[in-house]
């Protein structure tokens, strides 16, 4: 299986668990309802299961700054957001 096949069904199974739409994933919005499941597909696909920057990035239409960005405010974000903690 692919890479982008990989993450493709990680992002399923992310909108899935929390209950919304996949293509919330996907779309230009920076609400936290959207963003924030983002941000947790895009972590378990580069902790758990080693993706690519730009594998991730072409998949949900960004630049691979986006996913540099969500990379390396996790662990603030997981610290201290309890909306994205508690997911």
């Amino acid at each position: 299986m692919k890479a982008e096949d990989n993450f493709k069904d990680i992002c399923k199974l992310t909108a899935n668990v929390l209950g919304i739409a996949e293509n919330n994933l996907y779309i230009q919005c920076r609400k936290p309802e959207f963003i924030i499941p983002r941000y947790v597909a895009c972590m378990i696909a580069r902790i758990e299961d080693g993706i690519k920057h730009s594998i991730i990035a072409k998949v949900l239409n960004k630049n691979r700054g986006t996913i540099y960005y969500y990379e390396r405010k996790h662990t603030k974000y997981y610290k201290y957001w309890a909306e994205y903690f508690f997911i």
